[in-house]
């Protein structure tokens, strides 16, 4: 009987201390998106893996590594609606959860009170289905 509750306690333990272990309400979404952020911050983190991926794609390392960054926003696409919940809802949910910075396709920066949650601005929800949607304002190029 301790052995099943130890193994209870440290299940609910690393639960807590990694995100990635997932619980009985983890979707297959959650899941497939904490896989594919722990396989692209294991390449980045191991410069071999890195030069290896580089070499394969015929790029440079610092590209490669950059791309690998910024796939890490959105691995599997955006989070599906909730039940009950407007696909819009979702895309709030997400450009709250995920820190942006302004200028770059799918990437928006938030207005207001970034810690309030409850109360996300609606333009940056727009701004996501621009960029999406490869119709949103561009970042100045280099001149």
């Amino acid at each position: 009987m301790a052995d099943k509750l130890r193994t209870q306690q440290e299940l609910e333990r690393l639960q807590a201390k990694y995100v990635g272990t997932g619980h009985p309400d983890t979707t297959s979404w959650e899941w497939r998106t904490n896989i594919a952020r722990d396989t692209y911050s294991s390449i980045v983190g191991h410069p071999p893996h890195l030069a290896y991926i580089a070499l394969a794609q015929n790029e440079p390392a610092a590209k490669v590594r950059a791309q690998l960054i910024r796939k890490m926003v959105q691995p599997c696409g955006p989070p599906p609606p909730r039940e009950g919940e407007e696909p819009a809802e979702g895309l709030r949910r997400q450009a709250l959860r995920v820190g942006y910075i302004i200028g770059r396709p799918g990437v928006v920066e938030l207005q207001g009170n970034h810690n309030d949650t409850t109360q996300p601005d609606v333009r940056a929800v727009e701004t996501i289905t621009l960029h999406q949607q490869g119709r949103g304002p561009q970042a100045p190029g280099p001149e």
